[in-house]
């Protein structure tokens, strides 16, 4: 496995992932229990929104 790209998340530790079945979105789930939504293959500055989903960390994000 290769890393092709990251992203700087400040002050935000990512605790899950998972691609769209049409590979044009990357959820990502934070420890401060919100999902963030961004455009992929990523962009440098990264572009998403941010959803307040939960109290705590997200463990998991499914996909399809």
């Amino acid at each position: 496995m290769q890393v092709l790209r990251s992203v700087e998340s400040p002050g935000t530790v990512v605790t899950a992932l998972a691609l769209s079945h049409g590979g044009r979105m990357l959820f990502v789930g934070t420890s401060s229990g919100a999902v963030r939504s961004l455009r992929f293959p990523l962009t440098t500055p990264a572009e998403w929104s941010e959803f307040r989903a939960h109290g705590s960390a997200i463990g998991k994000v499914y996909g399809r």
